[in-house]
């Protein structure tokens, strides 16, 4: 948003509304949208061990991705992919080097996880607010991330309508993320947060393992191969 009223400012219409007649004018940032849901189950083992799945609002399952150790195996189900008989159920027996996690909400168990800790590199004074609270059965500390440059959320929760901070309760014991919002001069418009959370439990042996009904997995052993991203 800063970025587009600086290119306003310099006289640029390269960001405006285009098709209405006369000079461009600044695009309306405060789209009103339907709300949606998702519910998101995570799984982690230590070191490296991930189970994500993503449901929609009638509780279908959208989205799965398991990994069983760095290096693989890992399988990855899309329900939209594979309704259209593309790349929906995927595989791998074995990583290739550099890749693992692809699952979108990992951050909140392990806030150092890529897609997460690059959002803060650059561009964004962190600090905490003072404020405490209890969420999700667990002592919070509040934390704002404000955004001084381009202004991108974390992966999971990006879009095209910009942020100007990020508001967070992080678990004072063990320093998970419980709820997380972006948020655009104070408005939230796109928040995860947790229901419920537990810390030591023991998994069942095919946790970290992925078979679905009715589904069959395309394995694929070639090296390079990255999985399409939505």
């Amino acid at each position: 948003r800063r970025f587009v009223d600086w290119r306003f400012a310099q006289g640029s219409p390269g960001m405006g509304l285009i098709g209405k007649p006369g000079p461009p004018e600044p695009e309306d940032f405060y789209y009103e949208y339907e709300d949606s849901e998702e519910e998101i189950r995570l799984w982690h083992q230590r070191p490296d061990r991930w189970r994500e799945e993503i449901y929609d609002a009638e509780g279908q399952l959208d989205e799965v991705e398991v990994l069983a150790a760095m290096g693989g195996p890992r399988w990855t189900y899309t329900r939209h992919d594979a309704e259209r008989g593309t790349y929906g159920a995927i595989y791998l027996p074995e990583l290739p080097r550099g890749q693992g996690l692809d699952a979108q909400f990992a951050f909140v168990l392990d806030p150092s996880e890529y897609y997460f800790s690059e959002t803060f590199w650059d561009g964004t004074t962190v600090f905490k607010t003072g404020r405490e609270t209890v969420f999700a059965g667990r002592e919070c500390v509040e934390v704002r991330a404000d955004t001084v440059s381009w202004g991108h959320p974390p992966d999971a929760l990006s879009g095209f309508e910009g942020t100007t901070d990020h508001l967070l309760l992080v678990d004072r014991e063990v320093g998970t993320i419980l709820r997380v919002a972006a948020r655009l001069e104070g408005r939230e418009f796109r928040v995860a947060e947790a229901r419920e959370i537990s810390y030591g439990e023991e998994f069942p042996q095919d946790t970290f393992r992925l078979a679905l009904p009715g589904v069959e997995f395309k394995r694929h052993d070639l090296p390079g191969y990255e999985r399409r991203r939505r």
